[in-house]
């Protein structure tokens, strides 16, 4: 992105902005031609900004296109789908997940009432609520919803198409959550070979599910495996975007997790403070993908011994992801689990044993008794009542 780019963007949506309030004013009325050409206006705008990556600006343009598309169709009308589309992408980018729901949602019924229950865009929409209900947590809903949107796909594309891969690759990382990893490489894996064959070895499509797999292998323990996948998937990304891009950003922070594991807490440190420098260029202070790098970069400081550090990190991130997600969500059982870890070295128990017993609340609501989630929670309160008995 060029400073003269966006300078051209930002002048763009003033005199888009300068018309249109002089089209609504005493004076003047806006004919529905007008309304319609500026729909357009705002609405290519909007694309411009949201490629750019400057994504609060794309907001504020389909907004006003979706305003004027509801002067001139109504609230309920099929022909504002795509603009709510992109609403729902901007938000759900943003993080702000429950607002991206809505849109999605609302799409879904339009589509439904338009279409029926079997076309392309429902399929879309439907893998695109997948997607928001698994940043919310709820991943019993995420998988129901990837695979309706799997049949609908496979019904139409056959199951060598792009839009099928996209959806294996969804319901991957959803088994990958629910602790199924056989499921998960199976899904990774058919994706994968479908975007070899479209698109081979050396494409960003290719470089995601290259990612995917070797994060399941991480989770696996086998490291060098990932190790290698991670490289590999950021010398395609790097190839593909330059050394500042957001998927730069999420394979550096998943390499940084395989080193982490290694003990090469170093280098680890050195992969997520790159991904936390191009998040915060890109993002934002407050976006949750800074508080995921946070997270990491603060179990990184407590095994290089530096608490005081490794406990600020944390916090930030619980901060983050409390703004974006509440207080009852998987990540934030996460986080208070890894809060709590800094607190017990730091021998401030209570705080300890609190943080860990919110942790262990959420993951007994959202994964059940026997997840391997919850039984690490559990086995980290035994070991907190050790300490403490001592």
């Amino acid at each position: 992105m060029t400073k003269n780019s966006l300078l051209t963007l930002k002048e763009s949506l003033h005199e888009l902005t300068l018309k249109l309030e002089k089209g609504n004013s005493a004076e003047f009325s806006l004919t529905e031609k007008d309304c319609l050409i500026l729909v357009d206006n705002f609405g290519d705008l909007g694309g411009s900004f949201q490629e750019l990556g400057e994504l609060e600006y794309a907001k504020t343009c389909f907004e006003k296109a979706l305003t004027l598309q509801e002067e001139i169709y109504g609230y309920d009308h099929i022909n504002t789908g795509p603009i709510l589309n992109n609403l729902g992408a901007i938000y759900f980018e943003l993080g702000n997940y429950n607002k991206s729901k809505d849109f999605f949602e609302r799409v879904l019924r339009l589509e439904e009432k338009e279409y029926g229950y079997s076309h392309p865009d429902i399929a879309v929409t439907i893998n695109n609520l997948g997607n928001v209900y698994r940043e919310l947590g709820e991943y019993e809903q995420s998988k129901l919803l990837f695979e309706k949107s799997l049949n609908v796909s496979e019904a139409i594309y056959g199951k060598k198409h792009p839009n099928v891969a996209k959806i294996l690759r969804n319901l991957g990382t959803i088994y990958e959550l629910l602790a199924d990893y056989g499921q998960a490489l199976e899904n990774i894996e058919r994706a994968l070979s479908i975007n070899l064959l479209l698109y081979g070895p050396e494409h960003p499509e290719t470089a995601k599910d290259i990612n995917n797999r070797a994060h399941v292998f991480r989770i696996q323990g086998k490291l060098s495996d990932a190790e290698s996948e991670f490289l590999k998937a950021l010398r395609i990304n790097e190839t593909t975007y330059g050394s500042e891009h957001p998927e730069i950003a999420t394979v550096l922070n998943n390499l940084g997790n395989t080193y982490r594991d290694m003990k090469r807490f170093d280098v680890a440190k050195e992969c997520y403070l790159r991904a936390l420098t191009i998040n915060e260029v890109k993002f934002g202070t407050s976006h949750p993908s800074l508080a995921t790098i946070l997270n990491n970069l603060g179990t990184v400081y407590q095994g290089l011994g530096d608490y005081d550090l490794a406990r600020s990190s944390l916090e930030k991130a619980l901060t983050i992801d409390e703004t974006t997600y509440g207080n009852e969500h998987p990540i934030i059982a996460r986080d208070n689990n890894n809060l709590a870890h800094i607190l017990t070295i730091l021998k401030k128990y209570d705080e300890a044993k609190s943080r860990f017993n919110k942790s262990l609340l959420i993951c007994e609501k959202y994964f059940g008794k026997d997840h391997p989630n919850t039984l690490a929670v559990k086995s980290n309160i035994s070991r907190l009542k050790t300490l403490i008995s001592k």
